[in-house]
């Protein structure tokens, strides 16, 4: 028996209901996707030192920075523009089709697409 085959399957971990990917290199072709979003809302040099002061050592105040101050009230316009031009990796329809073949939660296209026009104001803070 393989290695592979002695780990468990989804279907045999309880309690699992949704799983969430990484965007750059896993589920989407391209280069660093919040750099690119950084740039587009004017914020890549406060992202950047936000990062270098946060991204090693504590990443939910790096989030709270960005998203809670940097991002806060942005149009979510950007953000839908950079999903929509990205390429999805080889394999990613294969494996959100199984994933949500076993009941588990999948985005329904692209992730920011899916998302409510609400959820876009609550995520970027403009509520």
């Amino acid at each position: 028996m393989s290695a592979t085959a002695e780990l468990p399957t989804i279907s045999s971990v309880s309690g699992i209901e949704a799983i969430i990917f990484d965007m750059d290199g896993v589920l989407f072709e391209g280069r660093n996707f919040w750099l690119d979003l950084h740039r587009r809302y004017g914020t890549e040099e406060a992202g950047i030192a936000a990062a270098d002061a946060y991204l090693a050592s504590d990443y939910a105040s790096l989030a709270e920075v960005v998203v809670g101050k940097l991002w806060r009230g942005k149009p979510a316009a950007p953000l839908l523009q950079l999903v929509a031009a990205r390429k999805y990796q080889a394999g990613v329809a294969t494996v959100m089709g199984a994933l949500k073949a076993r009941g588990l939660a999948t985005p329904s296209s692209r992730p920011a697409q899916s998302c409510s026009p609400r959820a876009h104001s609550v995520i970027l803070g403009s509520t």
